[in-house]
């Protein structure tokens, strides 16, 4: 039971308190997720460029191919 002389004031600052303390919670979270998927984006980019390595040298070597047949 809440007693008549406890004012609102008197809990001035504590939502604040505990706003600030789940926004940092969050952002530890956050942070600890972006450190666990970077690898597997840079990962994924890299094998990304070795596929288009690989087929854009496999058309050139058609391509040279072709030329050296037709020509």
């Amino acid at each position: 039971m809440t007693s008549l002389n406890n004012h609102p004031r008197d809990n001035h600052g504590s939502a604040l308190v505990v706003t600030i303390l789940l926004v940092s919670v969050m952002l530890m979270a956050a942070l600890i997720l972006l450190q666990r998927i970077i690898p597997y984006a840079k990962n994924v980019r890299a094998m990304n460029d070795a596929a288009q390595a690989y087929y854009t040298a496999r058309g050139e070597v058609e391509a040279g191919r072709l030329g050296f047949f037709y020509t």
